[in-house]
Formats: C-alpha cells, structure tokens, sequence
C-alpha cells in the first residue's frame, strides 16, 4: 500500500509537469511568432543574455540568497528583508531576477544587489542552466511567481525555496476547475514553506491540502510603506508651503472611469464650499491623451513636472496633475484624504499606501482583489464608492466631523501600523538555513 501511495504521488508530479511543459512550449512558440508585436517582451527577450553575465562575477564560497519578483511592486515587498539581510549580514550575495522589462530597468541599479538580471523563460533546459549557474543556498519568490520547472528542479535539489507574502490565486471560474486545482497543489507543494499575509489565506492553503509548511506572517511590504512614509513627511515632494488650501486631496493610480467619478464631485463640492479642496490626480499610467482629456476638464490644472521645476502657490480649489510615475506613495504625505484607483475596472491598487499616513480611504466597489479591502473595511479604515454623488458625501462628512474624520484616520494608521515587524521575522527565519 505504501508503495502504492508513493508511486501514485510520483505519477502525479510527473503528469503535472509534463502538462506544464507542453502547455508552456504553446506559448512560448507563439510569444516568439508574436515577437515583433510585443514591444516590451522583444525587448525583455532581446536583454536576457547581457543580464545574465553579472551572475559569473559571484562568489560560491559565500552565501548565495536569491529573490524573484515579477514586477516593482512586489520587488518593493523584498526590499525590507533584503535590507536587513545586508545590514546584518554583509557577506552576504543578495541575487535578484525580475520578469518585467519595468521593474529590471528601474532597479538595475538597486545598491543592496550583487546580481540582477532578466528570468529565463521557465523551460526545462534554461531553468536547469540557471539553477546551476547560481548555486543559490536559499530562494525567495514573491507572492505572485509560479514557474513550475524553476520551482521542480529547486525542489530537486534540495534548495530551500519560499513564497512569501502569499495569497490566494483570484477566485474566478478557471482558478476552480479541477485542472487548475490540481496544478496550484502540485505547484504550491514545492515550496519549502509558504508565508501566507492572514488567517483566510493560509486556511486556502491548508483547504487545498498542500504538502509545503504554511505560516501565517503579515505582508513584508508594511514594513516598506513605513520606511517610505516616515522619508516622505520629512522630504515632501510638493513643499506643504506650495498649497492655498486647508485641505489637501489625492486621487492615486486613476483610471478614466475613477476620473469620471471624482471629477464631477470635486467641482460639485468646491463650487458649493467656502474652504475648497486642493487635489492631485496621479494617473495609474500618465499618458499625454489621459493628461490632455483631463486638462479639458479643469483647464487651470498645473502639471507636476512643471510645479516642480516653477515652484509656486497653487491657487484655491486648484488641481496638481502627475505626469509622471514612482512618486504616488510620496505624494500621499500631503493628502488629508485619499482615493485609490482601479476598483470600477480591473482592480483596486494598493490601499495601504495611503493608509500608512494616517488618512481616510476610500475607492470603488470591484476592490476585493486586494486583501486588504475586507480588513480594512471591517475596521473603517476603508469606504467604497459607487457614485460621484457618494463621492461628495464622503468628502462633505469628513471635512464638517472632526470627530469621523479622526476615527477614520487612526483606524488606518492602527491598520498598517500594527503589522509591522514581517521582515525582521523573516530574517531571523531564514538565518537557520545559513551556513
């Protein structure tokens, strides 16, 4: 019977990956056929090579951590940990390899990295080639990344890999299927040990019978917030000298369809107030016809590159408009009130950015892609959004009670605040598989 268990699971796990890998070779031919169509993954392709080159400089006689990151934002959930790591490791070789072209060209210059390069496409023959060029004594992989035969030949090997800062794949239809089930417990049980941001999380993990341990540890990335937040108030992009106004509002990561919304409220509002608001609309991407559409609508509006380089008062009920991107959490140091974009269509961006600075939140409805929506609504830390006629109630309601407007505020602080602590945690974990 025993053998008969075990032979099964070893069928299993060689099914899994040879499915993986025929459907991972479909794609890969026709991302290459697409090639010259896909601008940023031309160029990704085109850089892998020259990025690797940094990886024979390493030293295999010292210890070797390596974290991957799909993007900007989850490698800024790494940073606090990799930080700490160097501080009280100096030794240490920190490796990092990122997937999108974004985030390997605005870290490629990140101090506290000994190697960064571009991932290989996460087939067999180039996974196996990159393992070995490394010879990493520990992996890291955040939150998102699941490359199966990265992750089956670590496992192989006996490297201890984590996923940190985990959640639970998006509740759609396909994410149900019997398939794909299969495939995230084949997948998620190649980890060493999985470090899931809360409770309903690490119960997904557990539910889905996943061989890997399963801790709870909250998101590493509120450390981040913190050190960025406590940076920001003492070294404001906009001078707070800069503003006219008491009350200071700021619109993060907007969409048309958030635009819309706020829009129509602003002008409500402060066409029917003395003590007007002062906003700054900051884009989710600053393109020139975004720019321009909302230049229509308020005309006087002052862009930030040129506040920035002609600094002046801005006027009474006047809009700063952000053409510009990576200064969004800086900019809610100067916000008594925020609104995070993305929840009228594909997502809300990150809630707790805002919340970091103490301030009331508010967004649209379709916001429970991120987990910390629920949390944060449960506490009131959060308010959602359906219409520009709430939108205005919302403002209306914190500016006249001072009273709500605390509560909100502290409510968010406390929020943040309290889950402090995840990166140090982690360290101290990770010091045990250290020669």
């Amino acid at each position: 019977m025993p053998f008969t268990l075990v032979g099964g699971i070893f069928l299993f796990k060689k099914f899994m990956i040879i499915l993986y890998n025929i459907i991972f070779r479909v794609l890969y031919f026709f991302s290459f056929v697409l090639k010259p169509f896909l601008p940023k993954f031309k160029e990704r392709e085109n850089n892998v090579s020259l990025s690797l080159q940094s990886l024979t400089k390493l030293d295999h006689n010292r210890n070797k951590i390596w974290f991957h990151a799909a993007s900007v934002g989850e490698f800024e959930q790494a940073k606090p940990i990799i930080e700490l790591l160097k501080s009280k490791y100096p030794d240490i070789q920190i490796i990092c390899s990122f997937f999108s072209p974004s985030a390997y060209k605005t870290q490629a210059k990140y101090e506290y990295a000994d190697s960064i390069f571009y991932l290989p496409l996460d087939l067999p023959s180039k996974s196996k080639y990159l393992i070995n060029l490394i010879k990493p004594d520990v992996v890291v992989f955040v939150r998102y990344e699941l490359w199966a035969n990265y992750l089956y030949i670590l496992k192989k090997y006996n490297i201890p890999t984590f996923l940190i800062n985990a959640t639970a794949p998006n509740s759609n239809f396909f994410n149900k299927t019997f398939l794909m089930k299969s495939f995230y417990k084949f997948v998620f049980s190649l980890f060493h040990t999985i470090f899931a941001v809360n409770s309903d999380h690490c119960k997904y993990f557990q539910q889905l019978n996943v061989k890997s341990d399963i801790k709870l540890l909250p998101d590493t990335r509120f450390d981040r917030i913190i050190q960025k937040v406590e940076t920001a108030k003492s070294k404001p992009i906009i001078s707070t000298d800069s503003f006219s106004d008491k009350f200071i509002f700021v619109a993060g990561s907007i969409w048309e369809k958030d635009f819309e919304i706020i829009s129509a409220a602003l002008i409500n509002y402060n066409s029917n107030n003395f003590n007007k608001i002062t906003s700054i609309l900051v884009p989710h991407e600053p393109k020139e016809d975004f720019l321009q559409s909302i230049e229509t609508i308020f005309p006087n509006a002052i862009r930030l590159s040129k506040l920035l380089s002609e600094p002046q008062t801005i006027q009474s009920g006047g809009v700063v408009l952000v053409d510009s991107v990576g200064k969004l959490l800086m900019l809610y140091s100067n916000a008594n009130f925020a609104y995070v974009g993305g929840a009228f269509g594909v997502g809300v961006h990150s809630l707790t950015e805002p919340a970091g600075y103490g301030i009331p939140v508010a967004c649209g409805p379709n916001c429970f892609n991120s987990p910390d929506a629920k949390p944060m609504l449960d506490c009131n830390a959060l308010s959602i959004i359906h219409s520009s006629d709430e939108f205005n109630r919302w403002l209306t309601e914190l500016i006249n009670n001072s009273a709500i407007y605390n509560t909100r505020s502290e409510a968010s602080r406390n929020y943040v605040y309290s889950k402090v602590g995840s990166s140090e945690k982690f360290v101290e974990f990770l010091s045990h598989f250290l020669k």
